[in-house]
């Protein structure tokens, strides 16, 4: 049974994105979620340029700041854990 539901997402989370992801009706509905901000790996300037306007400041949310940080969370994960890989294809994102 799916108990943890991990969105990683390629720029600065904001409540827009909360929200389309149905962030509300998923906590509702007793999943734990997490909210994984890859911005600062994917699109560093993005990052820099965003974050300031960055509305969402939910405790769900994590911003991983190192490829190791995220193999190390996704290695960790057990078999009650949902990824929704939200990322777009970059050819700069190597």
């Amino acid at each position: 049974v799916v108990k943890n539901y991990y969105i990683l997402y390629a720029s600065p989370i904001n409540q827009h994105i909360y929200e389309y992801f149905g962030g509300e009706i998923l906590k509702n509905n007793g999943f734990k979620l997490k909210l994984l901000d890859l911005s600062p790996i994917i699109h560093p300037l993005l990052y820099k340029k965003l974050n300031n306007i960055n509305d969402y400041k939910g405790e769900d949310l994590e911003v991983l700041f190192k490829k190791k940080e995220v193999l190390n969370l996704l290695s960790s994960l057990k078999g009650d854990s949902f990824v929704l890989n939200a990322l777009s294809y970059n050819i700069d994102s190597s």
